[in-house]
């Protein structure tokens, strides 16, 4: 299995995979949470107004089974990583998990493009605050800061996500499919951008972007991926 070495630029993308091992589980296939509810009733962007008690209570067990969980070797492995780099090396994680995991495991340079169940926001003055807080400075009651289905992406985190694709020199997929957006743009662009680009998942993803893929538990594989 090949080995990254430390003085490389990386950026990594990971999705609901990685988590598994925490007891998590995946979004999709099986076992998948999607799978057992309408997401358009629980999970959207129409149900948050139309009952937004609903997509709150859903969303609590979520938080709940997530500040249960511990990061797992695949979350500490690229927290060593990103500790490991050399002078000029950047280490990036870019993540579809809104668990909070990997800053738990260490993780400094995280862009939560799908948000975080930990932060709420002010949809009118867009501060941000720690899940609980209840009321915006200005009065305003607080949303949960996480993307549902049919929201747009936040600005701030996927202007940082591609600015992370751009300068890297190696991408890395971490428990996702890689064939759906963003995760299939993010690995084209990263290719166009001269980075050699690998797929670790539990099954090959067949997007001919990747280089190479790594088929197996995120936990056993992301470990041998870098020099540390």
């Amino acid at each position: 299995m090949l080995t990254i070495p430390k003085s490389a630029s990386v950026t990594v993308l990971t999705g609901a995979g990685i988590s598994v091992a925490s007891g998590l589980a995946p979004f999709r296939g099986p076992g998948g949470i999607w799978n057992d509810i309408d997401v358009e009733t629980m999970i959207s962007a129409q149900a948050w107004r139309n009952h937004p008690d609903k997509v709150s209570g859903f969303l609590d067990r979520m938080r709940q089974a997530a500040r249960a969980a511990e990061p797992n070797e695949a979350h500490l492995a690229l927290a060593r990583a990103e500790a490991a780099r050399t002078q000029g090396a950047r280490f990036d994680v870019v993540t579809q998990n809104i668990d909070g995991l990997h800053k738990r495991a260490g993780s400094e340079n995280v862009h939560e493009i799908h948000g975080s169940i930990e932060i709420d926001r002010c949809d009118r003055c867009r501060h941000r605050f720690p899940h609980g807080a209840g009321f915006c400075e200005c009065g305003t009651p607080l949303r949960p800061h996480v993307v549902l289905f049919g929201e747009i992406l936040p600005e701030d985190a996927m202007r940082a996500a591609m600015q992370a694709i751009d300068r890297c020199e190696w991408f890395v997929a971490v428990g996702t499919s890689g064939v759906v957006w963003p995760a299939a743009s993010f690995v084209e662009e990263a290719r166009k951008a001269g980075a050699r680009c690998i797929n670790v998942n539990v099954e090959k993803s067949g997007n001919p972007a990747f280089h190479e893929e790594c088929v197996g538990p995120a936990e056993n594989l992301v470990p041998l991926l870098f020099d540390v």
